[in-house]
């Protein structure tokens, strides 16, 4: 109880980065596992809303800005695109919170958008040359990452379905395509 009080305590005094570090998370969510019975009701229904707002996609609040320079979004990208090809190389598809357990301090927290341009920055080279998109292995089977990735698509000037069904036809056969194009590379 101590420790999703203390937690709540700190948020509510302006602290919105209490819950940034994944294992504090993890001990907040067994804390409160544990703690419900005991908790006021107040308390039990603000721990698992300030939970649930980290267990978002871009692990942060909406309302927060990660506020990620070019240079750290720049560096981001290259080391998502290493990991991108080697999981192309494996024929396999990620998702975005193995791609951050992978990569750790070199892929730091970022909101939708900054994840997106992130995304776009990892694959302006391989569309220039006319390469798949690498993008497109974090957004096989998760429909929030398809949709950023029909966003990166567009981004760079390319064209993408707006009906959620026929962009999973598309990400499902450029999946296919990247992972034929990297298989002996």
């Amino acid at each position: 109880m101590r420790k999703v009080r203390g937690v709540l305590r700190k948020h509510s005094r302006g602290r919105t980065n209490v819950l940034d570090n994944r294992e504090v998370r993890a001990d907040f969510a067994a804390a409160l596992n544990l703690a419900q019975e005991k908790l006021l009701h107040g308390e039990r229904t603000s721990a698992k809303a300030l939970l649930a707002r980290w267990n978002t996609p871009s692990q942060r609040p909406a309302d927060e800005k990660a506020g990620l320079s070019q240079q750290a979004l720049s560096a981001a990208a290259v080391a998502v695109r290493g990991a991108l090809k080697k999981a192309a190389r494996e024929q396999r598809t990620t998702t975005w919170g193995r791609l951050r357990s992978e990569l750790g301090s070199a892929l730091p927290p970022m909101t939708a958008a900054e994840r997106t341009r992130a995304l776009t920055l990892v694959d302006e080279d391989s569309a220039a040359a006319d390469q798949p998109l690498l993008s497109v292995l974090v957004a096989a089977n998760n429909p929030v990452m398809a949709r950023t990735y029909r966003q990166v698509v567009l981004n760079l000037g390319l064209a993408a379905p707006e009906e959620d069904d026929a962009l999973f036809d598309v990400i499902e056969a450029d999946t296919e395509h990247v992972h034929r194009f990297w298989k002996h590379r």
